[in-house]
């Protein structure tokens, strides 16, 4: 699971303890938080490309992958929790399944 977070964004700020939260719930997951800096225009305009890339709608965003395949990616609003923890049960499912299928 990645999480973009910035020091600037309130939304982030709001969601941090959320996010959190969800992490220590899902241990057996491995987090990631990247925090995102304005550094001047050409950075800026950077890190703008790397989200629309990614069709991130705003922050913070999350990402969730098994091994280096994307399964879920959301940007995480106060009415996005539920949405994020439905992705994160995905996962889990996903990785169960692989690992089910592996002990074949």
């Amino acid at each position: 699971v990645v999480k973009y977070q910035a020091p600037w964004c309130r939304t982030c700020r709001a969601m941090a303890p959320l996010l959190d939260r969800q992490a220590n719930k899902h241990q057996e997951l491995r987090y990631f938080s990247l925090e995102c800096r304005r550094d001047g225009k050409a950075a800026g305009e950077r890190m703008h490309k790397f989200f629309v890339e990614r069709g991130a709608k705003g922050l913070p965003f999350v990402e969730v992958y098994r091994g280096d395949t994307l399964l879920e990616a959301t940007t995480v609003a106060p009415t996005g929790v539920e949405a994020f923890s439905h992705a994160i049960g995905r996962a889990i499912e996903a990785a169960q399944r692989a690992r089910a299928q592996l002990e074949l």
